[in-house]
């Protein structure tokens, strides 16, 4: 904790294989947040009294109560390496944040909104106003 890290077990992998972790750094806001949380324990010890299944179980519950449509919990994933993506983290780290393999497997994961683009034709449109070109493709003397 003091570290700032999370460990994480692997859940792909095979019956026989013995559990892998990744160990992955938390977000500032997650360690305000558990650092909180760790102030008023549950009875039981932990700091979430509740079991994987039980999550799963209330997430579809949650996502109806709120309004929304056709999300799933998976989905959360996807919001994760986008967002990164979004704020110009480089492939190669999303990559190892979400415990992938291949970077084709984090490619799926990314989602790119149109307005997240913009500012690549932005640029585009700024070097051909300091290359001096025309609409028409014609230089034009300085």
């Amino acid at each position: 904790m003091h570290r700032k890290l999370l460990r994480v077990s692997i859940s792909k992998r095979k019956p026989t294989e013995e559990t892998k972790y990744k160990v992955i750094p938390m977000s500032d806001t997650l360690y305000k947040l558990l650092i909180e949380m760790s102030k008023t324990r549950h009875i039981s010890g932990t700091l979430f009294p509740v079991t994987v299944s039980a999550v799963k179980d209330a997430s579809p519950r949650a996502v109806a109560k709120a309004g929304i449509e056709d999300l799933h919990f998976h989905d959360l994933r996807h919001t994760f390496g986008s967002r990164l993506a979004q704020m110009g983290t480089p492939l190669t780290q999303i990559k190892e944040l979400m415990g992938h393999r291949t970077i084709k497997t984090t490619e799926r994961y990314i989602h790119h909104y149109p307005a997240d683009l913009r500012p690549c034709m932005k640029s585009l449109d700024d070097y051909y106003s300091h290359n001096l070109v025309t609409l028409d493709g014609a230089a034009v003397a300085e």
